[in-house]
């Protein structure tokens, strides 16, 4: 665990204990003195807890859970925000990977060779990161030096105060009796040692586990054995109430939280409320007729004896001067049995302690939930993942965390974003790419990776890490990384070597520290799940017979211990490997193999996988073998298959109730329940050749059917043709994708007016072809190559539109914007001469929706 991180738990903490801390002194000037002596110290020890608690549990009930509080991750206490939140901040601007060899697989020895796994020394040359120093860390640090050397302070005083006293006589034996008279009374068992000793001004308890009772020479001579038995029993209340303990708990919360302000006030109070119980309890054990002369005791301690310099470890019975007045007044007020707690009292403590000692629900990161009972009833340890093993593997374009989902946005070169998971508050992250998306409390973990083909992400980028809210972000390695995982403190990757020319498994501390080679071997598809790293590799028979090769599942300790030899998958493809809980799915493009993690019970659920996801009892896949490419689900025993998406799709992840994939360029969602929903297209209903044909028919019955003007028998193309119309259609069902090639004589060589007949003219066309039966489904994306001609000019224009575009525009009056260096031209002609290149010059116009009204962005083609 970083510094940040702790010194980020400690300031968590503070805020909150501070929150509680004004709440107890509302509730104080509300109740005053009616809930007595006891609870109004006792209550304090509610701030303690709370200072001091390392893990809450969550609860509905608890105030964080109140709209614009903090949640545990995404507490707004980060000072540094160089940048604007909602901007991100850009690292690595223009950023690129180094060029490296296609990966091979190394040999990989059997089961019975372990290798063992090789620390790697990090070094400013091999990329190892440093902490980023920020003012946050700067912060860090302070706090940190303060806290030891208050620490210090308190335990140099402790130390030789100690030595001071070790060597006092005890006092008298008539003393002596007379405290163990006092202990009888009170019920005391524990040993309490009486010592004299002119080192402290008054009469004080000292230690820990075996406290003592210190008394100065000159009180014990000039107060009488009645006065002395009463002081007694003032300090033998405090062992009683273990405020010995309390007060050590107390000096190292304050350690820790030094700077906080409130907090020194709370403990202040806790302190003066301390004295007031303990008179309390004392006087509890005394007669009525004695109450008073207990009250005169200790305003003759305050007038002839100084205050005791506190320490830690010490409890004086004459406290703080300032409080003497409303401790008199307690001592006049008390009333046998009034030092008990009521139901009230409890009932008020109880309610603060579920409001304030709880955390906001939903504070976890994903929680890879491990906790399965093996044969001997031993229970896993619960791992904390940044994302699932199988969102990883499909390239960890997507993750999520209490109510947000981070991913990588396919619309803007795939930079990493984060939004509700209604859609709202869509946020930039960072300028750069991301893939292996991991997000554990108030981090966001990524690849780097301009390559987001899983298929050859080996060749991935270096390791980042960005606060949720888009601040502090930093380079970890600076390795070509892929199948990046954050499990517990360590975050887990494959290093591209160029000396192996493949991936190696390797891991690295939360800051990027510790980067250490788990096993020296080339692996692909890895899985860290319970303390193992899964991943596929191959074993020749010879290194130049690399078509015999055969891949096999392995598994490795994290400690680069008990190498094994699980399953073979067989040659071919990269394929899947994901490790679900006490299950493992490996998959090469043929059949999909279902095994324990151990390598036993293998079964085959289903054949002709392509992009598999694993949700409990269901696996998620797109199948190859389906030329439509939709998504399906199956229970894990191969029954129960049914399509969830009529989108062709491609890597699949799963988050909450929602399956998120890519299709055509874009992230989409759907239920992960959507089979039992309606709405689904028939998808066999439909014939390719008609509708090609419809298309056919739609366009030249609104367009027209181009001719081309004839020299001797052959098209003359230069002349342009002799009507404007289509002239060939290309449909491809199960893509699904139009393609339209188009040739238009314009009535005008203007810009405007040029583009204003293009948008006019295809307008009508979208609009009958949104109107066909089935558009949505079947017409997935839309692109009209049109060659525009006019006398002298030959124009290549590309008009490209989705679906969603063509159903949902209102396309009687489309807009047109002209962007990039076309507005620099008054005519086509001149903007041809500019970017003609090799006889080629292309003008590309996007068809969107804005505000329900389609608009033609034209724009230069990149």
């Amino acid at each position: 665990m970083s510094l940040t991180s702790v010194f980020e738990w400690v300031l968590r903490s503070s805020v909150m204990a501070s929150i509680l801390v004004l709440f107890i002194l509302l509730i104080k000037l509300i109740v005053k003195e009616k809930l007595g002596a006891k609870w109004n110290y006792y209550v304090w020890l509610l701030v303690l807890i709370r200072l001091l608690l390392p893990v809450s549990i969550e609860s509905s009930v608890s105030f964080f859970n109140v709209p614009g509080f903090f949640q545990q991750q995404n507490l707004p206490i980060v000072i540094e925000n160089e940048y604007a939140p909602n901007q991100g901040v850009n690292v690595s601007e223009g950023e690129t990977n180094r060029p490296v060899p296609a990966p091979s697989q190394e040999d990989v020895p059997a089961a019975q060779d372990e290798v063992p796994g090789d620390r790697i020394t990090s070094t400013p040359s091999e990329g190892t990161a440093t902490p980023d120093f920020s003012l946050f860390y700067l912060l860090s640090v302070i706090w940190f030096s303060g806290l030891i050397l208050m620490a210090a302070y308190l335990a140099l005083i402790n130390a030789k105060f100690w030595l001071s006293i070790r060597n006092s006589n005890s006092s008298s034996l008539i003393l002596q009796a007379l405290l163990d008279r006092c202990k009888t009374e009170m019920n005391i068992g524990q040993d309490v040692r009486l010592i004299e000793s002119d080192r402290v001004k008054t009469v004080t308890l000292f230690g820990f586990f075996k406290p003592s009772l210190l008394i100065n020479p000159d009180i014990a001579k000039e107060l009488t054995t009645e006065q002395l038995r009463l002081v007694f029993m003032h300090e033998l209340a405090h062992i009683k109430q273990k405020d010995i303990v309390i007060n050590w708990f107390a000096g190292l919360a304050i350690v820790m939280h030094w700077f906080n302000p409130v907090l020194w006030y709370s403990f202040f109070r806790m302190r003066q409320e301390r004295e007031v119980a303990c008179d309390a309890v004392a006087m509890s054990h005394l007669k009525p007729n004695e109450h008073n002369k207990y009250g005169q005791v200790i305003i003759t301690l305050l007038e002839k004896y100084t205050q005791q310099r506190r320490i830690p470890g010490m409890i004086a019975v004459v406290g703080d001067n300032s409080n003497i007045k409303h401790r008199i007044a307690m001592i006049n007020r008390f009333k046998c049995g009034a030092n008990k707690l009521s139901v009230v009292t409890i009932i008020i403590v109880a309610l603060l302690g579920g409001l304030f000692l709880t955390n906001a629900n939903g504070n976890t990161a994903i929680i890879s939930q491990l906790e399965e009972v093996h044969e001997n009833g031993a229970v896993a340890v619960t791992e904390v993942r940044g994302n699932s093993t199988g969102n990883i593997v499909n390239g960890g374009l997507v993750a999520y965390q209490d109510g947000w989902i981070y991913y990588s946005n396919p619309q803007d070169e795939g930079r990493l974003y984060k939004k509700r998971t209604d859609g709202s508050e869509d946020t930039r992250l960072s300028n750069n790419s991301a893939m292996d998306i991991n997000v554990v409390e108030n981090w966001v973990y990524y690849n780097h990776s301009l390559n987001r083909n899983r298929e050859t992400r080996s060749m991935g980028g270096s390791v980042y890490r960005v606060r949720t809210d888009g601040s502090e972000e930093v380079r970890l390695n600076d390795h070509s990384s892929s199948f990046v995982q954050v499990v517990d403190d360590w975050i887990y990757y494959l290093r591209f070597e160029l000396e192996s020319g493949g991936t190696v498994p390797y891991k690295m501390r939360l800051d990027g520290s510790e980067q250490t080679r788990i096993i020296d071997h080339n692996a692909s598809e890895l899985n860290v799940v319970d303390g193992w790293a899964y991943f596929i590799a191959s074993e020749r028979a010879s290194i130049d017979d690399f078509a015999e090769s055969q891949k096999w599942v392995y598994r490795v300790r994290t400690d680069g211990s008990d190498l094994t030899r699980l399953v073979a998958r067989g040659s071919g493809g990269i394929g899947y490997l994901i490790v679900d809980g006490e299950w493992m799915y490996s998959n090469d493009f043929s059949n999909t193999r279902r095994t324990k993690t151990d390598g036993s019970n293998p079964s085959y659920p289903v054949g002709g996988y392509g992009y598999i996801n694993v949700d409990g009892d269901w696996i998620y896949y797109v199948d190859i073998e389906d030329l439509w490419m939709n998504i399906y689900r199956t229970q894990v025993d191969d029954s129960a298959h049914e399509r969830i998406n009529d989108n062709r799709a491609e890597n699949i992840f799963i988050v909450e109730d929602y399956v998120y994939y890519l299709s055509s360029g874009k992230l989409l969602k759907v239920e992960k329940n959507a089979p039992a929903q309606t709405g689904l297209k028939p998808r066999e209903e439909y014939d390719e050749q008609e509708v090609r044909e419809e298309i056919w028919q739609t366009a030249t019955a609104i367009l027209g059917e181009a001719s081309s003007r004839q020299q001797d028998g052959v098209p003359d193309y230069n002349q342009g043709p002799a009507e404007s119309g289509v002239d060939g259609i290309q449909y491809y069902r199960h893509i699904p994708f139009t393609f339209i090639s188009a040739k238009l004589l314009p009535q005008s060589n203007r810009i405007e007016q040029m583009l204003d007949q293009i948008a006019q003219e295809y307008s009508a066309f979208f609009a009958e072809l949104a109107d066909m039966p089935g558009s949505d489904y079947l017409i997935g994306e839309l692109q009209v190559d049109l060659i525009v001609y006019d006398q002298r000019w030959l124009y290549g224009i590309y008009i490209l539109l989705d679906a969603e575009t063509l159903i949902n525009a209102d396309w009687d009056n489309p807009t047109v914007e002209i962007q990039d260096d076309i507005n620099g031209n008054d005519t086509f002609a001149n903007w041809w001469e500019k970017n003609l290149s090799g006889n080629v010059a292309i003008l590309q116009i996007d068809v969107i929706e804005e505000n329900g009204t389609a608009k033609f962005i034209v724009g230069s083609y990149h």
